[in-house]
């Protein structure tokens, strides 16, 4: 490498100090690298713990939610209406309502007030807040029929 030459019985003598700063510096280099690597590597796997932690806490919000909708499957699923929809002001019969989403509307709040069993003339306007009851992809289906997604 011509940094350093040995002598029998007298050491090692430094034949080049330009050569010997190079290699500290790529060595440090190369040390900062692995501390680089490490930390990254140590990041990493606080993150997969994270995401095991949001996996399970989601695992578990489900099958409560799920416990939940058994234990009442008669509580109304609850949607505002914040999103535009060119569903408003159409008649629940004119929007055929149960046929697309097989859910039973069971209240209207309109201008906090709130209709109880809308009859088939009833409508919906921006801002409402509707409540139905039927089956645990409820929520799903009306907003997909409401507000196509």
């Amino acid at each position: 490498m011509g940094i350093v030459q040995s002598q029998h019985g007298t050491g090692a003598t430094i034949i080049s100090q330009e050569k010997a700063i190079d290699f500290i510096e790529v060595e440090q280099a190369s040390s900062n690298l692995k501390t680089i690597k490490n930390d990254m590597v140590d990041t990493i796997a606080v993150q997969q713990q994270e995401l095991d932690r949001l996996s399970n806490l989601l695992k578990t919000f489900l099958e409560k939610t799920q416990n939940y909708q058994q234990a009442g499957p008669l509580l109304p699923f609850e949607l505002p209406l914040n999103e535009d929809s060119d569903k408003y002001g159409l008649s629940l019969h004119d929007l055929n309502f149960w046929h697309q989403t097989g859910v039973t509307l069971v209240g209207i709040d309109h201008d906090d007030k709130l209709i109880i069993s809308p009859g088939p003339y009833m409508t919906f306007e921006k801002g409402d807040t509707i409540y139905f009851v039927g089956p645990e992809d409820s929520v799903a289906k009306v907003s997909q029929f409401l507000f196509n997604h």
